[in-house]
């Protein structure tokens, strides 16, 4: 075969789910069946630019993933894991990403990098010093089509068992795959099963960690619905490809930034989940990220509910008058003192009295007391939600 330069690609015409327009797919394969296991969280040394490599392209079964969605990987007892990294210009962050996943212990996986937008030279040598791994496809939507549309693409392609979504700006510990996995195949019950998560800084440095008041076993719809209604405790869980399947392979793109939070009360009102106290996924917390600006997420947030009771509606769960009324008071208040933020003074105030009168003991609640006071002193009263707003989220 003969050798082309390591930085030219191959390009191959291919239909993505999800998309409506045929664009081009770039595979980053080559010959050799590298096993990297136990890395350390930084990238390998970059290679020169001139050195040549040895390129093929291979199909899904010549790259050693099965054809049948519910069976093991060829010679490999272990079933194998489908990784979608979903970027988009950011490839300081996405270096440690790849580096993370090239750490796993468990090294039985497939990675796609889908760039939403034009293929560009910073991601394109963020990817260069792993292109010997056939393990790796990286795939440009040509045209921006937005986060959720590309995430959707993630998850549609590929016929691996499992299915899991890595953000750019976010890492995984070693372990993070070998545990998850365990657990899936533990309890074949399951169609998903999740972790907390850590939040880092910019520079990577850990802030704390996520804590939530559930115990490590399964949850049936029943237990765990109504409190992920209350809060989203689910944060990029390892998801079994037929759940997805029968909850709808798409993400909803009604959905600026909550996109992830419906698909995970769509899977958790059909199946039983998971849960490991393990803090293992590295959720950063810096000004580029889309979920860094809170503006218009609480008024997602009320679609989102609006959604679920149309979810609740074709299930067999039973929630309460009381659990819903408390769900969507819940979901006001932040709504109001978004408004409030956005100088709409009576918005605020219809919001705050609304879910007071839905669930009069949050009356009490300090966010209830401080908005209803701040919309008495006009732009004073704004600018100060603002300033505890700010503290809050970047603590």
């Amino acid at each position: 075969m003969a050798e082309i330069p390591a930085r030219r690609l191959i390009r191959r015409r291919t239909h993505t789910p999800g998309l409506r327009t045929v664009r081009p797919q770039v595979d980053l394969v080559a010959d050799g069946d590298a096993i990297f296991q136990g890395l350390p969280l930084v990238a390998p040394p970059r290679r020169p630019l001139g050195r040549k490599a040895t390129i093929r392209q291979t199909s899904l079964d010549a790259a050693g993933v099965t054809r049948n969605p519910d069976a093991p990987v060829k010679g490999n007892r272990l079933p194998c894991v489908g990784i979608g990294i979903p970027t988009r210009g950011r490839p300081a962050y996405l270096r440690e990403a790849l580096a993370s996943v090239m750490a796993q212990t468990y090294s039985n996986w497939r990675l796609t990098i889908s760039e939403d937008g034009p293929r560009s030279v910073p991601v394109l040598d963020q990817l260069e010093p792993y292109q010997d791994d056939p393990r790796i496809t990286y795939v440009s939507t040509e045209n921006a089509v937005g986060p959720a549309r590309n995430m959707t693409s993630l998850i549609s392609t590929g016929t691996e068992p499992y299915v899991v979504l890595l953000h750019d700006d976010d890492r995984w510990a070693p372990t993070f795959l070998e545990h998850h996995v365990a657990f899936l195949c533990a309890h074949p019950e399951c169609g998903f099963v999740f972790s907390p998560f850590r939040t880092i800084d910019s520079q990577g440095a850990p802030i704390e960690n996520c804590r939530f008041e559930l115990e490590e076993r399964v949850y049936n719809p029943e237990e765990l619905l109504p409190k992920l209604l209350h809060r989203n405790m689910v944060s990029r869980p390892l998801v079994r490809r037929t759940a997805y399947v029968a909850v709808g392979m798409a993400f909803d793109e009604r959905f600026d930034r909550i996109y992830d939070y419906d698909m995970y009360i769509r899977l958790a009102a059909r199946f039983p989940a998971g849960y490991l106290h393990v803090h293992e996924y590295e959720y950063r917390i810096h000004g580029a990220q889309s979920s860094f600006v809170r503006q218009r997420r609480a008024e997602e947030h009320l679609l989102l509910i609006d959604n679920a009771e149309g979810v609740l509606s074709t299930s067999e769960i039973n929630l309460s008058e009381q659990d819903r009324r408390q769900i969507r008071s819940s979901a006001l208040i932040p709504a109001a003192l978004d408004a409030l933020e956005a100088g709409d003074m009576r918005l605020a105030r219809r919001r705050l009295f609304e879910a007071v009168r839905l669930t009069p003991s949050v009356v009490f609640d300090p966010r209830v007391m401080a908005g209803l006071a701040a919309t008495g002193f006009g732009d004073a009263g704004r600018l100060a939600i603002c300033s505890v707003r700010d503290r809050r989220f970047k603590r």
